[in-house]
């Protein structure tokens, strides 16, 4: 009896790892917080994904899991935060991959002569990893955080 409860027990251990792994938010600001919330600092930039409304945090921290980033534009749709695009450099992308399989295990991964995609679908929130192979110009991939469709 003693060994199905210690076997229950570890098996149980990885499921527990995994669900602490998941994120509800970037830097402490929950999905759906609305935008008056947030709004201190905040510059409207133009967002590449339609149906949003994107801005740049003055001042803002571009480090993002131990890359610098060359930009972090939050989305808002219908004045409710909904995720962040964090734009990266070539070079980093396998670092920023690293970490991310690191912190969230293997990805769906994705791979076209243009575009390499990366994929995590948590329960509160979905990363993607963009690469461009054939961008020529900087910075040639992003880090998307979102929450849920």
């Amino acid at each position: 009896m003693l060994i199905k409860k210690l076997l229950i027990v570890l098996l149980l251990i990885p499921v527990a790892a995994y669900c602490q792994k998941d994120i509800d938010n970037f830097r402490n600001y929950k999905w759906d917080t609305p935008f008056a919330q947030m709004s201190e600092g905040m510059t409207p930039t133009k967002s590449s994904t339609p149906g949003f409304k994107g801005y740049e945090k003055t001042n803002d921290n571009l480090m993002y899991e131990g890359i610098q980033a060359a930009s972090i534009i939050y989305l808002f749709k219908n004045g409710l935060f909904t995720g962040v695009t964090i734009a990266i450099f070539k070079k980093d992308v396998p670092k920023a991959l690293a970490n991310l399989k690191a912190k969230y295990g293997e990805p769906k991964t994705t791979q076209t002569p243009f575009l390499n995609n990366y994929e995590w679908y948590l329960e509160k929130s979905v990363i993607v990893l963009s690469e461009f192979p054939t961008n020529t110009s900087e910075p040639a991939a992003s880090i998307g955080i979102r929450k849920p469709r």
